[in-house]
């Protein structure tokens, strides 16, 4: 059960949301439970804390880097509306998202190509396939090496 000061903040914070043209509850699936977490492990505590965010974290697992991500800006813009609101609230920093490694693209060699292409030339008659030979094929294609 929310405490009256968090569940406030979380009640204004949803209408401010929706006087924005967002809706309400929507994205916001995380920050509810992290602020029953709150209200029930730290009652004497009237913001949220680092201390906070990491027991919480701790004891949640994310699927995904994205969710946790995503979780962690729904925090961050929730502690940003408490601290606009004159209340003390840990927004917690680009250390809390897990860089997710951009995709490195893999290049052919000609050798490689030609394998490939030669493979596909290949591709014998099957009756669960039919015309399968015919439509997949590049020979009739002319490749320049």
């Amino acid at each position: 059960m929310l405490k009256d000061t968090l569940l406030k903040d979380y009640q204004a914070f949803i209408q401010m949301r929706e006087a924005l043209g967002y809706s309400g509850v929507q994205g916001t699936y995380y920050l509810r439970p992290f602020l029953e977490f709150c209200s029930d492990n730290y009652p004497e505590k009237p913001g949220t804390t680092k201390e906070m965010v990491d027991a919480w974290l701790l004891q949640r697992p994310f699927n995904t880097n994205a969710t946790k991500s995503h979780v962690i800006s729904n925090f961050r813009i929730f502690a940003k509306f408490q601290n606009a609101m004159g209340k003390v609230a840990y927004i917690p920093d680009e250390q809390y998202c897990l860089k997710v490694e951009k995709y490195q693209p893999y290049i052919f060699t000609d050798n490689e190509l030609l394998i490939l292409f030669n493979a596909i030339d290949s591709v014998p008659q099957h009756f669960e396939a039919p015309n399968k030979e015919l439509i997949v094929p590049v020979r009739s294609f002319k490749v320049l090496w």
